[in-house]
């Protein structure tokens, strides 16, 4: 499986300049990848609002330009959510919404509370946004899932660049998975400036992936994926009342 992550060119509040980007990133990746994710807003940027406007006219025109089978993870703000949306040519289906909001930048919205876990041919997919990276407890698998990759979309600033990668490579180490973070380019209306960093971590915490025009893109093999979950399974002692990890 090919999964890639557009690091998209956000020009903040203007969902329908936005919209024509993210139709042509589609049109030019979809017969290559089988998912491709977009950062989070990525039709508006991050907004310090409350944004209840009804995006499925957005939705339904990203939709309706997929061509191919490919999987769309978009990030945007749908009925005062931070959200992620999965877009086929078939459906449109919200995967996740933000539980943990930046407020300290103002982000007054609505918070999600459910995680959510999406299988993708065979392949188990855990979305989150941007700030909940802050937040390892998030991440532990309670739920007992395989977890085959972790996706963060988000609107990370350079000036916290280093943060942001370290944090990408702890959670893909505690969790023993791969972890795809997706960020945006360009400069917000505070004039935040947001570069080049969206990148893949393996289970061991080392940077994998291949980079061209602002593509990262990773293959998913299922011998791969196999062997992660059995390497797991063999450190867990499984007693009546507990699960016990062995170092």
């Amino acid at each position: 499986m090919k999964v890639g992550g557009i690091s998209l060119e956000i020009d903040w509040e203007n969902p329908n300049r936005n919209l024509k980007n993210i139709i042509k990133h589609i049109r030019d990746n979809e017969s290559k990848l089988d998912v491709i994710v977009f950062p989070e807003a990525s039709l508006t940027g991050f907004l310090n609002v409350d944004n209840s406007e009804d995006v499925m006219e957005y939705l339904l025109e990203i939709q309706n330009s997929i061509k191919t089978d490919v999987k769309i993870f978009l990030g945007c703000y749908k009925k005062g959510f931070n959200s992620v949306q999965l877009i086929t040519k078939k459906s449109i289906s919200e995967i996740y919404k933000k539980i943990h909001l930046f407020k300290y930048a103002g982000e007054d919205g609505k918070s999600g509370s459910t995680r959510n876990y999406i299988n993708i041919g065979g392949f188990v997919f855990f979305p989150t946004i941007c700030f909940d990276l802050r937040f390892p407890d998030l991440y532990f698998n309670n739920d007992n899932v395989d977890i085959d990759l972790i996706i963060v979309q988000a609107n990370w600033p350079k000036a916290r660049i280093s943060e942001w990668e370290a944090m990408l490579r702890s959670r893909a180490i505690e969790n023993e998975c791969y972890i795809l973070g997706v960020n945006c380019i360009g400069r917000d209306l505070s004039g935040n400036i947001y570069e080049e960093s969206t990148m893949f971590f393996d289970k061991f915490g080392i940077k994998v992936g291949h980079y061209h025009e602002g593509l990262n893109h990773l293959d998913l093999h299922i011998s791969h994926r196999d062997l992660i979950r059995n390497f797991k399974k063999e450190k867990k002692v499984i007693t009546k009342n507990k699960i016990t990890h062995v170092k």
